[in-house]
């Protein structure tokens, strides 16, 4: 059971989950760089969770310095993503949550960033309702 879950309201369901995308582990590997960024990137990937929920966006990075962003979906400004090539040749990208008054979160290396797009926009659509 992972943070999303131990989160929950009642009446709360998760509707969309996922994790970092893979490419965390490219650059420690590419460079060889086993000793130190290896295990950070291993430790990020497993300690960070992103998903959606039909009441809240919630992002969770960080295993020792958790950070973590849970908006309700009703106070939802915008979702951006970015994507550049690479992003967009292996489907992951910046996402990029703005709430009401305006605070801004980005969260990088998030996989298939348009669909967590959609999904967070499918649940504010079943909100309004």
């Amino acid at each position: 059971m992972g943070y999303i879950e131990k989160t929950m309201m009642d009446g709360e369901t998760v509707y969309y989950k996922t994790k970092l995308h893979w490419t965390t582990f490219f650059w420690p590997l590419v460079f060889c760089w086993l000793i130190v960024p290896l295990p950070i990137a291993v430790v990020n990937y497993f300690s960070s969770e992103f998903g959606v929920t039909n009441k809240r966006i919630v992002m969770k990075t960080g295993f020792i310095r958790r950070k973590t962003l849970e908006l309700l979906l009703k106070n939802t400004e915008s979702i951006n993503v970015e994507q550049g090539y690479f992003g967009r040749m292996l489907n992951f990208g910046t996402v990029r949550i703005t709430g009401t008054g305006g605070s801004l979160h980005p969260y990088s290396k998030i996989p298939s960033p348009l669909t967590f797009r959609r999904k967070v926009q499918e649940q504010i659509d079943a909100v309004k309702k």
